[in-house]
């Protein structure tokens, strides 16, 4: 239970407006720490509200791809929960938005695998989101060329006592309401008979607007999306997955026409998604290294590493923009040593276009 306190909050004005609630910035904070804080309403139950807080410190204890929980306390007019500040929301992203401009593949990369563990982490918990979508995916920005994702908004979220949920009001928990049923980014079996794979549906609907933004103005992505939710209610996702933008990683497509299907059975856990994304974003060391050893280069420069990139069957974007990042952080004098690349692409973790 929160506590219940008589204070003042920091708040600014409004930056935006959950299921349950109105989000502001914390304006000061005693450690220096950036917060935002969700004034819950009143008129939800106060069981819904007390979960709500339970679930996202529950999920977001042990897993950074979710808004980290701060606290949470009631005021003498309102019950308030504070978590970690985000910079903007994933559509805003996606539809240029922010000053930015479009994502590089290899930020989508990221988000996708983000969002996946996140999703995956809760189901661990036994905890169905039932409102994954781009506005509930927010991005924490690393510096001037990157950013994170992280999975927020449980005012919807449940606790699973067996595999299966039944209609529109779950005891001790927010009702769905007409936006989450009717939203293009609900499985088509929400509120009817529900699980897991209802979260898996979303998540995958929301992969699809990650990737198909690339290529895709706003109101395109809009009608792709359409698109994608009407196939997957006539039972045709595969056949409608439109453009997926291109920079998306090869096996996308039958990744998210899996998650897409219309039989809730015949979509993949969220653990299967995960790995299937992260195997679309990688290839292996072995395979690398292989690679190379064919090329006979022991020096690169930028036009024989493009054409190595280029052979492993990966999209010219993100080639492009492996080859700049790798030239600005290691090259010397135009050229490049083949086991600096190497250390340098696998030790610190990034991603090579699969």
């Amino acid at each position: 239970m929160p506590e219940t306190l008589k204070l003042e909050l920091p708040l600014g004005d409004a930056i935006g407006e959950g299921t349950s609630g109105v989000v502001s910035p914390v304006l000061h904070s005693a450690d220096g720490g950036r917060y935002a804080a969700k004034r819950l309403k009143c008129t939800s139950p106060k069981e819904a509200l007390d979960l709500e807080v339970r679930l996202l410190r529950l999920c977001s204890a042990e897993c950074s791809d979710i808004v980290r929980y701060a606290f949470a306390c009631e005021t003498a007019t309102d019950y308030v929960l504070i978590f970690e500040a985000c910079d903007v929301d994933l559509w805003d992203a996606l539809t240029g938005a922010w000053s930015r401009g479009k994502a590089s593949s290899m930020e989508r990369q990221a988000w996708s695998l983000q969002l996946c563990r996140a999703v995956n982490h809760c189901h661990h918990l036994r905890v169905l989101h039932r409102d994954v979508n781009p506005w509930n995916a927010l991005l924490v920005l690393e510096g001037s060329e990157s950013s994170s994702a992280r999975l927020g908004d449980f005012g919807l979220a449940v606790r699973m006592e067996s595999s299966e949920l039944r209609g529109w009001e779950i005891p001790g928990a927010a009702p769905l309401d007409d936006s989450a049923i009717g939203s293009l980014y609900s499985a088509p079996e929400l509120g009817d008979v529900y699980g897991f794979p209802a979260d898996v549906f979303s998540l995958g609907m929301t992969l699809l607007a990650i990737w198909g933004s690339a290529d895709l103005g706003e109101e395109e992505l809009i009608n792709l999306v359409e698109g994608a939710k009407q196939a997957a209610c006539s039972s045709s996702s595969s056949s409608h997955m439109g453009s997926l933008g291109k920079g998306a990683p090869c096996g996308f497509r039958s990744i998210l026409a899996d998650a897409l299907a219309y039989q809730a059975a015949a979509r993949p856990t969220a653990a299967s998604l995960r790995d299937c994304v992260e195997a679309a974003s990688r290839t292996t060391l072995c395979q690398v290294q292989a690679l190379f050893k064919t090329h006979l280069h022991q020096q690169l420069t930028p036009v024989v590493l493009g054409a190595v990139l280029d052979s492993l069957g990966s999209p010219k974007e993100s080639n492009e923009e492996m080859v700049s990042v790798a030239f600005r952080k290691l090259g010397t004098s135009g050229r490049m040593d083949v086991d600096s690349f190497l250390k340098w692409v696998f030790q610190e973790g990034s991603l090579v276009p699969a």
